[in-house]
């Protein structure tokens, strides 16, 4: 569950789903103009927009969420 109040920012240039946290927060810096510490979420997609990734930070460091739509397994010939 998202908490009130946390903004949420979705970058609308695809990226290349390789990137891991530090990239991506490099990527939050650069493209969006934010603090990927803020306590925001920030969300990335593919080009095909069939992979996402979400990455936000808490108290512990940063968190990443990857998701692949069941889009994308018709897209490879694989349904």
């Amino acid at each position: 569950m998202i908490a009130a109040g946390v903004r949420i920012f979705v970058c609308t240039e695809p990226l290349d789903m390789r990137q891991g946290f530090d990239r991506l927060a490099h990527a939050v810096k650069l493209k969006l103009g934010e603090d990927p510490q803020s306590g925001s979420s920030f969300i990335f997609a593919n080009r095909g927009a069939t992979r996402l990734k979400a990455l936000w930070f808490d108290v512990n460091g940063y968190c990443l969420l990857y998701k692949r739509s069941h889009r994308a397994l018709g897209a490879m010939g694989l349904l």
